[in-house]
């Protein structure tokens, strides 16, 4: 399970949508985390919550937690990018 792939879904202001936009932009959502927060702002502007939240590496505890929990009950994660994601849901 990739980390990024759950933080990348708990940030505020992006949605399936943009996640898909920025990931024909960058290869992974791990690459959107490495980017500078000067590059952040050429790609979200003045969404500043938006920027923060990439930016600020804290958040990478919650996303700790999450995949804790998602092993502890045994729950398989998978993003729209996985090779066994159903076809019917990734528009």
């Amino acid at each position: 399970m990739n980390l990024y792939n759950i933080a990348i879904t708990l940030v505020p202001g992006l949605g399936p949508k943009v996640i898909r936009e920025l990931l024909t932009i960058y290869p992974t959502p791990e690459a959107v985390f490495s980017l500078s927060r000067n590059q952040l702002k050429e790609v979200f502007g003045r969404r500043t919550a938006t920027i923060d939240a990439i930016a600020d590496k804290t958040m990478m505890k919650q996303v700790e937690a999450e995949a804790a929990n998602l092993e502890k009950y045994n729950i398989r994660c998978l993003f729209f990018t996985d090779d066994d994601y159903p076809r019917r849901l990734n528009y």
